[in-house]
């Protein structure tokens, strides 16, 4: 794919960060706003549970199609490094669900905004 080889080519200085610490029980959620004729796209994922999750789950989506999600059953960290590129002029929304009683969620993001 042409955006992934381009991506990896692409300065640190032009990629951007987001993070979400959830409390106890509550999901972690990193919203990317759209912009104007450019293609974000997701270079790498990073989170955590702070125990065991319930119903543990990583979902990417533009806010009407799913590009990415995964279960996770394990406490711990855990690193995902898809790259997603998503329509230009769309947003972009990352949410690491509640792990259930009092498991902390956590989620980091990567990304840069493509100008086509």
């Amino acid at each position: 794919m042409i955006t992934a080889q381009l991506t990896s080519f692409l300065p640190a200085s032009v990629c951007k960060f987001g993070d979400n610490q959830g409390l106890a029980n509550q999901t972690a959620v990193i919203a990317i706003p759209a912009v104007e004729n450019k293609r974000i796209v997701i270079q790498g994922i990073q989170g955590s549970y702070s125990g065991v999750p319930t119903g543990g789950r990583l979902h990417v989506t533009d806010g009407f199609d799913t590009f990415f999600e995964v279960d996770l059953f394990a406490a711990g960290a855990f690193d995902f490094s898809p790259v997603l590129a998503f329509p230009p002029s769309k947003g972009v929304v990352i949410t690491l669900a509640a792990g259930g009683g009092t498991v902390v969620s956590k989620v980091n993001a990567q990304w840069i905004e493509y100008a086509e």
